[in-house]
């Protein structure tokens, strides 16, 4: 079992016995004691376990083999971003010791954060306003900086060259908000650690959900800037952002009920939240939503498309005295625009002849906004130093990922006067009665606008990106039929056209018609295939050839029982090693005659991360026949994590007389932390040097961790160093 660091105790008490006892035994107790609250692991080890006779005397006759679990507790990742300043040239130094945590993470309640900054600018130009150190202290003084995975960003210190008219004063910019350039969690487009899971959900209906965390103010440039909260809530209950909701409960939407399990700190929730019950935490703020992560949550909520569906046949909001004041709220909020923003988009509004009077408004601003760049991820990252990113992203560079798409859009929308706010969160894709896991990457931004009567509509305008570009220059494309299952009642099983892998083009509109053949006549399952698929853009247009397309193939099955299938987690330190939790269980009763020939998970992960640990499993008969196909499978997968190990690098030290001669050390070393040493090989860059008398630091400049494969492993390891001191006396 594993947590995030929370300042509490970790325990469990939970076991599992892997064979059977004699009849009428039965376990009256097993101790298991460890306990651990600082960031680490521990053994979840079995102290004691007393076994009963059926009467109650101690069954002694037993050889107990127990195997330990873990406990690990995870480091609290917040991020600490120093502030920006700019003045004009005067000789003097420029420094700015402002700073704040633009993390969603936060620190623990009565835990103090210390940053020390040491950035400087005197000459005209740029530089890093760089974070010597950060020191986290609970509420009796205590370092804990150890339990938190402290991470920098730097603000800009900028001198002007003397150009006149300049005061000299240092102006602070940017307090507050998520950069462009942070590309984590929040931000989306991520092509990294694709296996880690941020949550997972189980909807009852299928469709396309947004996963909302965060919404923000105004944009200065480069980074959107935090807004504090409405701050009145209806019926001391429910933000504004139930509005939308309550309107589409009036218009008669069907609701869809939701649980999320969060595999991280975010506490999020769908689109369009409904204000019936649910034991999820009512939120009442408008801009970013809390709770607790440690529990499975469920809620209502309802799927709609407004770009789609802009009308609604409401009567009218049941909150309509409320709706009116935050309407007007919104427009004093959300319209913000710099003067040179403003001029530019209004040439854009002016050259496409926009009016808001245009029903189709949000659309064609949405769809514009698509096709003006391409999606890439590999864009020019020089986008996000630019004075305005969404300027340059639309005139200049016209590649980018979500946030400057959403970033662009929601200053047009405002540019038309439509309040619009820049929001973050996920986007996924419900199937019907499943559990459907969420990976960090795909984490999102897109944009949302205020209708007058309604409340807060998702809109999204992130371009279109279907996969790598096959060599002919066509996008990729991986379509297969969705599998098909149901209880064997006589009657065929036929496949009902539907196919998945292009729920990123649906998305924006675009649709398709497919044949599938195949069908399943008797108990079992077989394959299907797609004999005819076409691909029509959202204006209609047939752009099947558009695109490199490979076709796989689903499975058709009548099935007679179903079992659940249930594989176990594990957590460790990163030693160079699989991790592989073998163990699997079934729930569920097999028919008569059958038995279960093989039942085991495969998952095998040794990098730092996390993945699913997947399985095999073989039914047979009496006459060893395989029936397996004669069950609908369930899963409740575990999960395999691997935590960075944390070595300590140490410069080393050295002392002469002068001599004209530079003191030169390139010495350092090592040591892992709760281990002992592996084959893997440090290699450490060292920078220092004392030619006068007096001392200075022996830097550590750069840390690489090699295996015994040759392999770079550096990112396994949580790596902290330490500056030796290179001294030079009489």
């Amino acid at each position: 079992m594993f947590k995030v660091y929370d300042g509490e105790p970790l325990t469990c008490d939970e076991w599992s016995l892997n064979s059977t006892l004699l009849e009428g035994d039965y376990i009256q107790s097993v101790i298991m004691p460890a306990t651990i609250t600082e960031r680490g692991a521990v053994e979840n080890y079995i102290s004691e376990i007393i076994i009963n006779r059926a009467d109650g005397s101690r069954a002694n006759y037993y050889e107990l083999n127990c195997r330990a679990g873990t406990l690990a507790v995870m480091p609290r990742v917040i991020t600490v971003r120093s502030g920006d300043a700019v003045k004009a040239y005067d000789g003097t130094p420029l420094t700015c010791g402002d700073w704040q945590i633009i993390s969603i993470t936060q620190p623990l309640e009565g835990h103090v954060v210390e940053v020390a900054i040491s950035g400087t600018r005197t000459e005209a130009g740029e530089s890093p306003n760089d974070i010597a150190q950060v020191v986290i202290s609970d509420v009796l003084g205590k370092d804990v900086t150890y339990n938190y995975d402290v991470r920098y960003h730097t603000g800009t210190l900028v001198v002007i060259g003397n150009v006149g008219g300049g005061n000299g004063s240092g102006n602070t910019v940017g307090s507050g908000g998520s950069s462009l350039d942070d590309s984590g969690t929040l931000e989306g487009d991520s092509d990294e650690n694709p296996d880690g899971i941020a949550f997972r959900f189980n909807a009852d209906t299928s469709g396309d959900v947004y996963f909302r965390l965060k919404s923000f103010g105004n944009f200065s440039g480069n980074s959107w800037q935090d807004i504090a909260d409405y701050g009145y809530i209806i019926n001391d209950k429910y933000s504004a952002n139930y509005l939308a909701g309550a309107a589409l409960a009036c218009g008669g939407y069907d609701r869809t009920h939701i649980r999320i399990e969060s595999l991280s700190n975010d506490y999020i929730l769908p689109s369009y939240l409904d204000t019936s019950d649910g034991d999820y935490e009512i939120q009442k703020s408008d801009v970013l939503y809390t709770g607790d992560t440690s529990k499975v949550y469920g809620l209502n909520c309802y799927f709609y498309d407004y770009v789609k569906r802009p009308y609604l046949a409401v009567d009218p909001h049941i909150y309509e005295n409320y709706e009116i004041k935050y309407h007007i709220y919104t427009y004093r909020e959300y319209l913000t625009l710099t003067s040179e923003e403003d001029s530019f988009l209004r040439t854009i509004i002016n050259e496409n002849g926009w009016s808001t009077y245009d029903p189709k408004i949000v659309e064609k601003v949405a769809n514009y906004v698509k096709s003006a760049a391409d999606y890439n991820l590999n864009y020019d990252k020089r986008l996000d130093k630019e004075n305005d990113v969404a300027i340059a992203f639309l005139r200049d560079y016209k590649q980018g990922v979500c946030r400057h798409y959403a970033t662009a859009a929601t200053l047009l929308f405002r540019a038309l006067g439509i309040p619009a706010r820049y929001t973050v969160g996920y986007k996924a894709r419900a199937s019907e009665g499943d559990w459907v896991d969420v990976a960090a990457n795909q984490a999102h931004a897109w944009v949302e606008i205020y209708v007058s009567g309604f409340g807060w509509a998702t809109v999204e305008v992130t371009g279109a990106t279907a996969g790598e570009e096959a060599p002919d220059g066509r996008k990729k494309l991986n379509v297969k039929p969705v599998n098909l299952q149901k209880k064997y009642d006589g009657t065929v099983l036929t496949h009902s056209g539907e196919v998945q892998g292009l729920s990123t083009l649906t998305a924006l509109g675009y649709t398709y018609r497919a044949k599938v053949s195949g069908r399943q006549t008797t108990v079992g399952a077989s394959e299907c295939a797609i004999t005819s698929f076409t691909l029509y853009d959202p204006n209609g247009d047939d752009v099947t050839d558009n695109f490199n397309i490979k076709y796989s193939t689903g499975k058709l099955q009548l099935y007679l029982a179903e079992i659940n299938v249930v594989t176990y987690g594990g957590v460790k330190y990163y030693d160079g090693t699989p991790l592989e939790v073998p163990n699997a269980s079934y729930i569920g009763k097999l028919l008569d005659g059958h038995r279960i020939r093989l039942l085991t998970a495969t998952g095998s992960i040794t990098n730092v991360g996390k993945k699913i640990n997947l399985f095999d499993i073989y039914i047979e008969d009496q006459l060893g026949v395989d029936v397996t196909d004669v069950y609908k499978i369930n899963a409740e997968y575990g999960y395999l994590e691997i935590l960075p190990r944390k070595v300590i690098i140490i410069a080393g030290s050295a002392e002469k007389r002068y001599d004209g001669t530079a003191l030169i050390c390139k010495e350092f070393k090592y040591e892992y932390e709760g281990a002992a040493e592996f084959n893997d090989t440090i290699r450490v860059a060292i920078n220092g040097s004392q030619v006068e008398i007096g001392y200075s630091e022996n830097v550590v400049t750069a840390v690489k961790i090699i295996d015994s494969n040759g392999k770079d492993v550096t990112d396994n390891y949580y790596v902290i160093t330490y500056n030796g001191l290179l001294t030079v006396t009489y």
